[in-house]
């Protein structure tokens, strides 16, 4: 399985980036199903513009399976949004895309320390995928995560810093200071 990352152009992939947004289910998203009107508004709020966002089609053998998103890179601490093709869940893609899109902008960007990814606390895949990639929980905010039609869920937090990467160290959280 040979997987890459290719940037999204917002304008050239516009039409693509709907097709795939409302062709899938995102269970662990606040908007599971989004409608066409919500991925074309999602698309027009410019979260998958440069230079505000890095964003990047999940490929495997040049078929788009997926996004990787790391928004808000003009402030230096980017957040991660993964979604995956329901059939591609599972199989190691998202641990993969992740990895190798932090290894991307941390080599891109030398001003970028930090990169950060939250979730609700019932994605267990997610979570795993995080720790994988050396992401260290570092937040948990309880209720935090809205959920449609039902009860808030706990939302958790991992981050990566830049110097962990560079060593392959995880640096633990001082959870005592």
């Amino acid at each position: 399985m040979n997987i890459c990352l290719t940037p999204i152009d917002s304008d050239l992939d516009s039409e693509n980036i709907v097709e795939f947004l409302i062709g899938n289910q995102f269970p662990y998203h606040v908007v599971e199903q989004p409608a066409e009107e919500d991925a074309r508004a999602f698309l027009a709020s410019g979260v998958f513009s440069r230079p505000e966002n890095a964003a990047f089609w999940i490929q495997i053998d040049s078929k788009r399976v997926g996004i990787i998103n790391f928004q808000d890179m003009l402030d230096g601490n980017p957040m991660i949004d993964i979604r995956l093709d329901g059939q591609c869940r599972g199989k190691g893609i998202g641990a993969i895309a992740l990895g190798v899109g932090t290894s991307c902008i941390f080599t891109e960007n030398p001003n970028i320390d930090r990169i950060e990814g939250n979730t609700r606390i019932d994605n267990e895949a997610m979570r795993r995928i995080f720790t994988k990639n050396g992401y260290v929980k570092e937040a948990h905010y309880r209720d935090g995560w809205r959920v449609e039609g039902a009860m808030p869920l706990d939302s958790v937090s991992y981050a990566i810093i830049r110097r962990d990467w560079m060593t392959g160290v995880v640096t633990p959280v001082n959870w005592n200071s």
